[in-house]
């Protein structure tokens, strides 16, 4: 394992204060896999949602916590192996990370829409939108962060995402939610 301070990519993803954190600067190789379950919930544009097993429960529970306020988020991306990952990126693509260095491969990530009035709302749209701000508002109760804030690409080195929850767990949510630049970063000391 080498050291992921220059951005090496582990077999095992960084951790600090039992926190994964996967990203540019704290890469995994493309031997690292997560132990995953298939979550029963709403979707678009993907075949199945996989997560980590904490994570899945907790979206679960803020996807039905959505709904009793009358929101209807759906799941746009959750696990994406190295594969797909590296499918997905491109290098003239400011919002997609390169294989090894997106937390989509940790399973413990998901990018969120709403369909309102059958329409979908998702990217800048959703987190203008209501269910948007709901989300932000509630999303650390069910342990899960939007882990790209606005204003903050100086510190999470991504433009705001607020379609993009990252789950760390209610504690540590709490604990991003409190810091003054709502960043992982910030809270982890990792900036």
């Amino acid at each position: 394992m080498r050291d992921a301070r220059n951005g090496a990519a582990r077999t095992t993803p960084f951790t600090v204060c039992s926190v994964v954190v996967i990203s540019k600067k704290h890469r995994v190789t493309s031997s690292y896999r997560p132990e995953l379950v298939v979550v029963k919930v709403a979707r678009s544009g993907v075949r199945s949602v996989r997560l980590q097993a904490p994570a899945a429960a907790a979206l679960k529970a803020l996807m039905a916590a959505a709904r009793k306020n009358g929101f209807r988020l759906v799941v746009r991306s959750a696990y994406r192996s190295w594969p797909s990952q590296k499918r997905a990126y491109r290098h003239d693509k400011v919002l997609t990370a390169p294989p090894g260095a997106s937390e989509h491969q940790s399973g413990l990530a998901v990018d969120l829409a709403v369909v309102k009035h059958g329409r979908l709302i998702r990217g800048y749209a959703f987190g203008r939108s209501a269910a948007g701000r709901w989300t932000r508002t509630h999303a650390a109760s069910s342990g899960f962060v939007v882990r790209y804030p606005n204003h903050q690409k100086k510190i999470t080195g991504i433009p705001y995402e607020p379609w993009h929850l990252r789950y760390i767990g209610p504690e540590a949510a709490g604990g991003v939610a409190a810091t003054p630049t709502r960043t992982l970063e910030q809270y982890l000391r990792i900036a």
